[in-house]
């Protein structure tokens, strides 16, 4: 298992939420060691292609949203009324951007060369900075 999980994931050729749960069951499942694991799971973040986990129908709600909002004289969306709305999957988010995610506040703190995100904190920890 460990070796069709390392070929999958070193080819970039997948979800990155998805690979983790998979690679957690088969943890799980005794099929791979915790030092499998957690290889991995490094390995995972190091290859995911990002355009690979953004639903497209998320990405195109969110542009619609944004076009609206600049059509009617404004520069961005109107921020939510909770300052740190829950984390939805599949969302896009955006530098800066603020999500409760199981309990805990965060922002989200893309590199330079990354513009969008749709990774959750547990997902790609890099992404997001805790706020305590």
């Amino acid at each position: 298992m460990y070796k069709i999980f390392k070929e999958v994931i070193l080819s970039g050729d997948f979800e990155l939420s998805s690979m983790l749960r998979k690679i957690d069951t088969m943890w799980v499942k005794n099929k791979i060691t915790d030092e499998e694991k957690n290889e991995l799971i490094t390995l995972a973040r190091e290859n995911a292609d990002p355009t690979l986990s953004i639903d497209i129908i998320a990405r195109l709600d969110d542009h619609e949203m944004r076009l609206r909002k600049l059509e009617e004289g404004g520069t961005s969306p109107a921020p939510p009324s909770e300052e740190y709305p829950n984390f939805e999957p599949n969302h896009v988010y955006l530098n800066g951007d603020k999500v409760t995610f199981e309990g805990k506040k965060y922002i989200c703190k893309l590199p330079e060369h990354v513009d969008k995100t749709t990774w959750s904190p547990k997902d790609y920890p890099p992404y997001w900075q805790e706020v305590i």
